[in-house]
């Protein structure tokens, strides 16, 4: 809403899609990807969405700009599992599958 993502809602005949206002490759993920991660914990669409598909979006692409991030991303995954939320405790186990995939060295 505020305008601090560079993010937005693209909608399409298939459903929603996120619309990246910059090209992820050239964000900072030491800012972003934390943020994203909090994120996951929303519950009220679209910021829910925009959490999620953003994080997964990021994880895709961000190759080796994940690795240096990850001690940032221990307290955001932390206080998701400890919501006790079934809804984000599984959304955030699903996101941390693929934060181990997303690249080499990760989850090691």
């Amino acid at each position: 809403d505020r305008g601090d993502l560079p993010i937005s809602v693209f909608h399409s005949g298939g459903g929603g899609k996120i619309s990246w206002k910059v090209d992820i490759d050239k964000l900072d993920y030491h800012h972003y990807l934390p943020m994203f991660f909090d994120g996951a914990r929303e519950q009220e669409d679209p910021y829910r969405f925009l959490a999620v598909q953003g994080t997964y979006d990021l994880l895709e692409k961000g190759g080796m700009k994940i690795l240096p991030v990850v001690p940032q991303l221990i307290i955001p995954m932390k206080k998701a599992l400890n919501t006790r939320n079934k809804i984000i405790m599984c959304t955030m186990i699903k996101i941390l599958q693929q934060l181990v995939k997303s690249g080499d060295m990760i989850g090691e």
